[in-house]
């Protein structure tokens, strides 16, 4: 029960039904659903799956409370630092919950089933007529509100992306082949549409990595290349263009330029802003106000700096650091597998999943302040899980395999030693 109520968070955190209809919000939904979820989460049995992340989530939620409590900008960092908050519960719970290979699939099918929605939802509500206009162009949105801006929304979509890695490596029949490839191919179509450069990068860079993963990169590469331009030739002249801004700033506004410009300004604002607190920053959510630019930070570098100074860039240091730790041991772990389970283990795949996440934040992060997505602390959540499991199954394929013992021959107790004899 637990788990599928863990489920149901996710898809109120994520598609927020309570932003699509003001009505829901009244009741406060997601505060009863939670308290709910802790009542039976505080009377279910628990497991330990504690990972080196969770160390490093604990140094960024007191960075954060520092930070906030010395800032000069804390009325504007509440609301920052009380959403980023609100994720450690479910972080908490989820790492406790988890108790077999089972569960841990169910939540993570729950988690991409919440996703196909959101994305479903929102795309639908496109051709309905929701979008904004920027850039000269109509942008697609997210049906919610907090990441509902097209930029944040395209990320959204981008992040996730590589978890369909562990659910195409083990699927089993056709109908789990055609789920996986509907998803990419629901998550292009809302990227091209949102008009996000930022996103247009992202899923080119995602592309480079089915290639890079695939043993068979010469049909990978062919079948990227049909897709890519049947997605492009069916894009308006509009988002053809505004794309082609990224290399040719005469294809678009002059504001598109203006805009590409402006995360340089923004960064090196940021970084004129941290020399004037280096330790401990401005605070977070403190960027806007404190720069006087009255926008954010766009750059996820500049917002870590500017807003938690050192101890915040050591923190994203130790995210990239410890991600990255997780998925060296994993590999190392896969080679004890039987040869048949090591491209085929889904516990793998996500912890792979989850590096390749991360270079996507990294690489995004020059355009994009997602320092305090739920993406870090969900997916380091999964991450910790999934090695814990592949842990697991090692021992047990080291137990199995360890010759069995044999007692050594002993004398007799009442033996004695006797000389030998000369003929």
């Amino acid at each position: 029960m637990l788990l599928y109520m863990l489920i149901g968070y996710m898809f109120l955190y994520i598609h927020r039904p309570f932003e699509v209809w003001p009505v829901l919000g009244t009741v406060r939904i997601e505060l009863v659903y939670m308290l709910l979820i802790t009542i039976v989460w505080l009377a279910s049995p628990k497991v330990v799956n504690v990972n080196r992340l969770t160390l490093v989530i604990a140094a960024f939620a007191a960075t954060m409370l520092l930070g906030w409590i010395a800032s000069d900008y804390a009325d504007a960092g509440t609301i920052t630092l009380t959403n980023w908050l609100k994720l450690l519960p479910f972080y908490l719970m989820v790492i406790t919950s988890i108790k077999d290979e089972r569960d841990f699939k169910r939540i993570m099918t729950g988690f991409m089933v919440v996703m196909f929605i959101y994305l479903s939802h929102s795309l639908r509500e496109f051709y309905n007529g929701r979008h904004v206009y920027r850039m000269g162009i109509a942008r697609m949105v997210g049906v919610d509100v907090m990441h509902a801006d097209p930029n944040s929304f395209a990320a959204t979509v981008v992040y996730v992306l590589p978890m369909i890695f562990p659910f195409w490596a083990t699927r089993q029949n056709r109908k789990q082949t055609f789920a996986v490839l509907a998803y990419v191919a629901l998550s292009i179509a809302c990227v091209l549409l949102t008009g996000s450069r930022t996103g247009m990068i992202g899923l080119c860079m995602f592309g480079l990595m089915c290639i890079l993963a695939s043993r068979r990169r010469a049909i990978m590469l062919l079948a990227l290349f049909l897709v890519a331009s049947i997605g492009w030739l069916s894009l308006p002249e509009d988002l053809q263009n505004r794309y082609l801004t990224i290399v040719d700033d005469d294809r678009g506004p002059k504001n598109a330029q203006a805009s590409k410009d402006s995360r340089y300004l923004l960064l090196l604002r940021a970084v004129e802003i941290w020399q004037d607190s280096p330790l401990m920053g401005y605070g977070p959510g403190s960027f806007p106000q404190a720069s006087g630019a009255g926008i954010q930070a766009h750059s996820l570098y500049g917002q870590a700096l500017a807003e938690l100074g050192i101890m915040g860039a050591l923190t994203l240091f130790g995210f990239v650091v410890c991600i990255s730790l997780n998925y060296w041991e994993a590999c190392h772990l896969r080679r004890i597998l039987p040869p048949d389970d090591r491209s085929k283990n889904f516990e793998f795949q996500v912890v792979f999943a989850v590096f390749l996440t991360m270079i996507l934040l990294l690489l995004l992060g020059f355009g994009g302040h997602n320092f305090y997505r739920y993406t870090w602390i969900w997916y380091a959540a999964f991450q910790g899980i999934s090695l814990n499991l592949l842990r697991k199954q090692v021992e047990k394929v080291e137990r199995q395999t360890e010759p069995e013992w044999e007692p050594v021959a002993r004398p007799r107790p009442d033996a004695r030693f006797r000389p030998r004899t000369a003929p």
